[in-house]
């Protein structure tokens, strides 16, 4: 369904606030016209001033009872149109808020699958006996620590600051970078940084590392304020690095935080590149252990997996299309919200006009107390809806706060998984074509077999699956290798997705949380400035 079909029953608008608001800022001005006072006949013009005394109080007593009659039904007129719009506006709010809840059980929803999402093509008990059957450990390249582990390191990222170079050469911003513990001091750019996150995607692929801020907002690259903001963001991202043991024990971090001379550090960074630590196998990934698990594909769990992670990288792009609708939905929402304040502001100013012109004309105090009962009523309900719209920004910034990014970044690893299979798929169907053919020929000076290793040779020529799993001994290694690297990148993205999902429900759960908490306050102080208004209205 296009989400523009349903604006008229899902998006507010102004006559879901204030339904009546053009019509009562156009007749109020009209209300200094009235003056039922009949008009003096001209012969009449100059009658004795006594006589004008008379008619003076007869006309000010007729003017004082016309208007009061005219006043009260209009006043009754629009409390009831007032009071029709606080109960639709409430009612909205009320079917619309969260409930508050009092006792919160996070879903997991790997293990309480939903029957009509798509995640309910993820299943994901059956996949955990596969995974039993198949998860095995391989050895890899031991991680040895640095001076950096086994401390708490505090990194801090100051003084941004544009430097201007030659017409020939871009402008750049230059950071300063310390590392206390160490007295280390370096200026850093933002291409650095990028330097740092590419080189430990190389070396940890399927990790999903912290964010970098953005480079630039619009024309705003070197504005201040943008650039403090960019500061704090990669400080945050250098902190969640150095706290990670996995990553303080790489050499590339300890040059970026410790390498002062820039020439060095740039020749370092030419030496050191992120295509040159990428890992070919699983054999060079680094861990602690020494060891990696991965899925060992085979025969009898080829088609389980595949259809698995088929299966999350559909939930994963669904996701992020009903988070992209959603975020429309709510930042339409958020725009109405804006406009009601608007109008909000407008109905002020009007009746603190009428309660200028009531004071001056001094005629009706019950009538001035009521302009002036509404002018303070809308300039509280104005602070209570600005509170209700910044409590709703900030639900909206935390709802989408690195959510989608990292579905990005699994969405991405998923991708690589995908070319590594078919990469894969196609390197074993050639090999298993080749080892057919050589079967049928029997010429065993072509099968390429390992002469280091001892081989039955009678059951050689007699039992195919062993003679085909002899053959082509060094292409057979290749293909290992690349199935094993598969396996790393299954099970690191089996991982990454429960964890993402966990993720996702404490977030999410926790913002809903807060949010409620925060608006039903707000909901309350809006039915008090209701209720104060008709309360002072009766007394009136």
């Amino acid at each position: 369904m296009n989400p523009q079909e349903n604006t008229s029953s899902n998006v507010l608008s102004k006559s879901n606030f204030f339904p009546d608001t053009q019509k009562t800022t156009e007749t109020a001005p009209q209300i200094q016209n009235i003056n039922p006072i009949p008009q003096i006949e001209q012969n009449q013009a100059f009658p004795p001033i006594q006589t004008q005394m008379d008619q003076t109080q007869q006309s000010q007593a007729i003017f004082s009872n016309n208007f009061q009659q005219n006043a009260q039904a209009k006043t009754q007129s629009f409390l009831e149109k007032v009071n029709s719009t606080a109960t639709g506006v409430f009612d909205y709010i009320k079917s619309k808020a969260p409930p508050l809840p009092t006792n919160i059980i996070t879903k997991n929803i790997l293990d309480n699958v939903d029957p009509l999402t798509i995640i309910s093509e993820i299943k994901n008990e059956n996949f955990d006996k596969v995974l039993k059957k198949s998860l095995k450990e391989i050895d890899c390249s031991k991680l040895v620590k640095s001076q950096l582990n086994d401390m708490t390191i505090l990194v801090k990222v100051s003084n941004p600051r544009q430097i201007n170079n030659s017409i020939f050469s871009q402008n750049y911003v230059l950071y300063d970078v310390s590392t206390p513990q160490f007295n280390w001091l370096v200026n850093r750019r933002y291409s650095d940084f990028i330097w740092l996150r590419d080189c430990l995607h190389s070396l940890f692929p399927c990790d999903i590392l912290p964010l970098l801020p953005k480079k630039k907002m619009g024309n705003r690259r070197f504005e201040q304020d943008f650039l403090n903001k960019r500061t704090e963001g990669l400080q945050k991202f250098l902190n969640e690095i150095v706290n990670n043991e996995k990553y303080k024990a790489t050499e590339i971090l300890t040059i970026f935080l410790s390498y002062i001379d820039r020439n060095m550090f740039e020749q370092k960074m030419k030496t050191i590149t992120p295509k040159i630590l990428t890992r070919e196998n699983v054999q060079n990934i680094q861990n602690f252990e020494g060891k990696n698990k991965i899925i060992n594909i085979d025969f009898g769990n080829e088609r389980d997996v595949y259809s698995y992670f088929s299966s999350i990288s559909m939930f994963l792009v669904g996701q992020n299309e009903l988070l992209e609708n959603l975020k429309s939905n709510l930042s339409n929402y958020k725009k109405c919200m804006a406009e009601a304040s608007r109008l909000l502001e407008e109905v002020e100013k009007t009746f603190s006009k009428l309660t200028m012109m009531m004071t001056k004309v001094n005629i009706s105090e019950k009538m001035n107390n009521t302009y002036e009962n509404y002018e303070i009523f809308f300039k509280n309900w104005k602070r209570v809806q600005f509170n209700q719209n910044c409590i709703i920004k900030d639900m909206i910034k935390n709802f989408f706060k690195d959510v989608k990014n990292k579905a990005d970044v699994l969405i991405d690893n998923l991708e690589q998984t995908q070319n590594i299979q078919e990469e894969y798929l196609s390197q074993k169907n050639k090999l298993l074509a080749k080892k057919e053919l050589l079967w049928k020929q029997m010429d065993i000076s072509k099968w390429e077999l390992n002469q280091g290793e001892p081989i039955d040779s009678n059951k050689l020529f007699h039992d195919k699956l062993y003679a085909q799993e002899k053959m082509c001994f060094k292409e057979t290694i290749e293909l290992n290798l690349k199935g094993e690297l598969l396996g790393y990148y299954f099970y690191q993205n089996y991982l990454n997705f429960k964890d993402f999902i966990d993720e996702l429900n404490k977030r999410y759960m926790s913002n809903i949380t807060d949010f409620s908490n925060q608006l039903y306050p707000s909901l309350t102080d809006g039915i008090n400035v209701w209720s104060d208004l008709e309360t002072h209205i009766k007394k009136n």
